[in-house]
């Protein structure tokens, strides 16, 4: 290597120039290195006459590519759940670290939100999901618009603690100033002297699918400058990749589509999504960014493979057989902080109890449709409430999340299905003909096309009647049912008008019923 670099410099110590001019200005180099070649010789440096450094670059040492993993809608399935072939967190770990394209020093896993709503433990233990992520390596948190569901304080508390960022840059307040008390707009990753830009965004319009009480008019900005804005930051700082992590789909909306024809490939080099709980790969917009999506509910992930040198994504792959392939791994094989977290959790918080027994499969749109406005007739039965005309128990369809298994329901398995902090509210003296606006067309007995309900007596629905209507507050002060029903007034199911949820007023109700039996045949 010396004598290689003697002949190099050859020309340069016959015209009497320095090596100053030979090394780039600001590269590093010894004293020795950058004094004159007439400089007077020692005799050590005559036994050594060049001693050299190594003066590769740091685009040298860099990784030549590198992989980013994406996790979404987790919606806080943390422990596994077979009936849904939902893998849990520590099989979801395991699939994505025995992954071909994992590498620990050169990977990344990244969530794209929703990733606390939907979980008993997670609902019991606000902080046990983020720290079950990170121990999985997940670096970074878009946030989703179900994480608004526990309330603005609930996420600055939370981020307060979470070992790793939360992401969006559009997150405008009532006055349509940016928020910077809830997330970053974007965070720096480093693997290996490279840098990788995350920025993270949430759909605009997904405002509809949260609570206004725990949204308290925030919005999601679909202006583009703002991303822009990430892009240049990131860029002055060096970031070798800029990934933007959005909750949105290509399929949901067009706003990443927006994002595809507004930058290309070299100002954003993929695009991960999330928010309608599909394995997608795509593009987005005219300049065909490279967009992937994971599923949801740790039932598999995605995966996009990056190029350094030529800033492309060399593979782009959605992985939704995740559960087929590792769902009878040993316990012993998997993270064992992971295993007995979940575990000591499970038994802090009794999911394990048994309410009642379901024989035969309860699907939603369907048994589902029944026994969650059934629940609500009888909590309102039990609460003595004085009726005034035939009761109807409303819910959302969308608010009715999993169907559950023939045999033991537990407080876990229940809390699938109803897993919003949702309150019961009364509305007396409902007109069945402006009650008809709000279910809009009936399919059957027990659904419209948005509408799961049931009238007691499980009656059919009459538009010449009233109603004393049971229902919960997302659908009771939702802009849909003040437009259609104006401004009835409505009171809180328990006693002295006592704010009672769903999920715990139905856990109440079976508890009264001493661990009933249902059959899927009655409903």
């Amino acid at each position: 290597m010396k004598h290689k670099l003697l002949m190099l410099l050859l020309p340069f110590l016959l015209t009497s120039c320095s090596l100053q001019d030979f090394f780039p200005k600001g590269s590093e180099t010894t004293k020795q290195e950058t004094s004159p070649v007439s400089s007077p010789v020692t005799e050590e440096e005559k036994s050594e006459p060049f001693v050299t450094v190594d003066t590769s670059s740091e685009e040298e040492n860099k990784p030549e590519i590198i992989t980013v993993f994406s996790i979404n809608d987790l919606h806080g399935s943390i422990k596994e759940y077979p009936y849904q072939k939902e893998l849990g967190l520590a099989k979801l770990e395991y699939a994505i670290k025995h992954d071909i394209d994992y590498d620990p020093e050169t990977s990344i896993i990244i969530s794209c939100g929703d990733s606390w709503q939907g979980g008993y433990l997670s609902h019991e233990e606000k902080t046990i999901t983020d720290s079950l992520l990170s121990k999985m390596g997940v670096e970074c948190m878009v946030l989703g618009n179900h994480e608004f569901d526990w309330g603005l304080e609930t996420i600055r508390n939370l981020r307060e603690q979470s070992p790793f960022p939360y992401l969006a840059c559009n997150i405008k307040d009532p006055y349509g100033g940016s928020v910077h008390d809830l997330s970053d707009s974007s965070t720096i990753i480093e693997k290996k002297g490279a840098k990788i830009g995350i920025i993270g965004a949430m759909g605009p319009n997904e405002e509809s699918s949260i609570s206004t009480s725990a949204l308290e008019n925030y919005t999601f900005s679909e202006d583009l400058n703002l991303i822009q804005a990430e892009v240049t930051k990131l860029n002055n700082a060096g970031c070798d990749l800029v990934i933007l992590g959005a909750h949105d789909s290509v399929k949901n909306s067009d706003y990443l589509d927006q994002v595809g024809n507004r930058f290309s490939t070299s100002d954003i080099q993929g695009i991960f999504g999330a928010h309608d709980h599909k394995f997608i790969v795509d593009t987005a917009g005219s300049h065909s960014i490279p967009f992937a999506e994971g599923g949801s509910n740790s039932k598999g992930y995605c995966k996009m493979t990056f190029s350094l040198k030529t800033k492309k994504a060399l593979e782009v792959k959605m992985v939704k057989d995740a559960y087929s392939k590792y769902h009878s791994i040993d316990d012993s094989l998997l993270n064992q902080e992971i295993v007995n977290t979940i575990t000591a959790k499970s038994v802090e918080y009794s999911s394990d109890t048994k309410l009642c027994e379901f024989v035969g499969d309860f699907n939603t749109y369907a048994e589902m449709n029944r026994f969650v406005p059934m629940m609500m007739l009888t909590a309102m039965e039990n609460y003595g409430w004085k009726k005034t005309n035939k009761i109807m128990a409303l819910h959302n369809l969308a608010g009715i999340r999993s169907s559950l298994p023939s045999g033991d329901i537990t407080r876990e398995l229940l809390f699938k299905v109803s897993p919003f902090d949702n309150a019961l509210k009364v509305i007396q003296n409902v007109p069945g003909s402006q009650l008809s606006n709000v279910l809009g067309t009936i399919e059957d007995n027990h659904k419209s096309g948005y509408y799961a309900y049931m009238v007691e007596d499980d009656l059919s629905f009459n538009a010449s009647l009233t109603y004393d209507v049971i229902t919960i507050d997302y659908v009771s002060e939702g802009s849909y049912w003040k437009r259609n029903l104006g401004s009835l007034p409505q009171k809180n199911l328990g006693p002295n008008n006592e704010r009672k949820n769903i999920f715990p007023t139905m856990v109440e109700t079976l508890e009264g019923m001493n661990t009933p039996t249902f059959y899927a045949t009655d409903f």
